[in-house]
C-alpha cells in the first residue's frame, strides 16, 4: 500500500496535511487570479484553509484521479473557472469527493496512527493510495472477471491488451503474470478448459522469463489432455529456472505417463 508522511495539519485537519505533504508545492500552489480569496460550502477541508493550499489539495485530488475541475465542480472544462459553480453539490462525485476524504481520514488517525509499523515517522494514506490515476480504481482481476462473464474471453484478453497498451509501466493496474494466471485459474475452475488455456497463453507470451507462467501453462494443458503441449511448456519453464523443482517433477510425471490408447 503506497503511503506517505504526515504532516501540517494535526487532528481534523490531518487530511490536509497529508494531502499537502505529499503533493503541495509553491509551483502547484500558486493561486489561479479566478479563484477568490474566500470559500462558501466547506464541509470536509478547514473553512479556513488559505487559497493556495486549496489550489495544491484540487490539483492533488486532479491528479491523483486523473480529473479536471468538471468531473467534480459544475462547470465545462476548457471555459474560466470564474463560470463554475464550485459552491454546488449537484454532482454526486464532489459529494462522494467528501466521504472519500472522511474514510481516509478515519483509517488514518483511527487505525495507521494506532498500528506499529516498525518506525518511527507517522504513515498517511491519501487518495493516490488508491486512485494511481483512475477514476474508479479495480484490480485488474476483477475487470477481466466482469468482461468475461458478459462477453467472454476473446473480449477480456482484448480488453487486456489495451489496457496495458493504455498504462503499461504505470501504477494503475499490476501487467504481472498473476491476474492472467488467477483468470486463467477461475476459468478451469468454472470447467471451461479452452477459455483458461487462451489466458494462460497470453500470459506465457506476455511473461516469457517468468517460469511459473510457464509451468503454470503446462498444468492447463495436461488438465485438457494435451500431454505434447504441457511437456513443451514444462521444457520452457526449466529453460528459464532449472531450479523450478515443481515443474521437473510435473515433467518427469508427464513423461512417464502411458499414452493414451487409440
Amino acid at each position: 500500500m503506497t503511503m506517505v508522511s504526515a504532516g501540517r495539519r494535526p487532528a481534523g485537519g490531518a487530511i490536509v496535511g497529508v494531502l499537502l505533504a505529499a503533493f503541495f508545492s509553491p509551483a502547484l500552489a500558486a493561486p489561479a487570479p479566478e479563484i477568490p480569496d474566500t470559500f462558501k460550502n466547506l464541509k470536509v477541508l478547514p473553512k479556513d484553509i488559505k487559497k493556495g493550499e486549496l489550489v495544491g489539495v484540487m490539483r492533488m485530488f486532479a491528479g491523483a484521479l486523473g480529473v479536471r475541475c468538471a468531473y467534480c465542480h459544475v462547470g465545462e472544462d476548457g471555459k474560466p473557472l470564474s463560470t463554475f459553480d464550485f459552491v454546488s453539490d449537484e454532482k454526486t462525485t464532489k459529494r462522494a469527493a467528501r466521504d472519500m476524504i472522511r474514510m481516509a481520514d478515519t483509517i488514518n488517525k483511527k487505525y495507521i496512527a494506532k498500528a506499529d509499523l516498525g518506525r518511527t515517522e507517522r504513515m498517511q494514506i491519501n487518495c493516490v493510495t488508491c486512485h494511481h490515476g483512475l477514476t474508479r480504481p479495480e484490480q485488474l482481476q476483477t475487470i477481466l472477471t466482469r468482461t468475461t462473464n458478459e462477453k467472454g474471453i476473446d473480449a477480456a484478453l482484448d480488453e487486456y491488451r489495451a489496457l496495458r497498451q493504455k498504462y503499461y509501466g504505470g501504477a494503475q493496474y499490476d501487467f504481472g503474470p498473476v491476474s492472467l494466471n488467477m483468470l486463467a485459474e477461475r476459468l478451469m475452475r468454472d470447467n471451461k478448459p479452452a477459455d483458461a488455456i487462451k489466458a494462460a497463453e497470453l500470459n506465457a507470451e506476455l511473461h516469457p522469463e517468468d517460469t511459473f507462467a510457464q509451468s503454470g501453462l503446462g498444468d492447463f494443458y495436461a488438465k485438457a489432455g494435451n500431454k505434447p503441449k504441457a511437456i513443451e511448456a514444462m521444457q520452457r519453464a526449466l529453460s528459464v529456472d532449472p531450479a523450478n523443482d515443481y515443474a521437473r517433477k510435473r515433467l518427469d510425471a508427464l513423461q512417464k505417463e502411458e499414452p493414451a490408447k487409440p
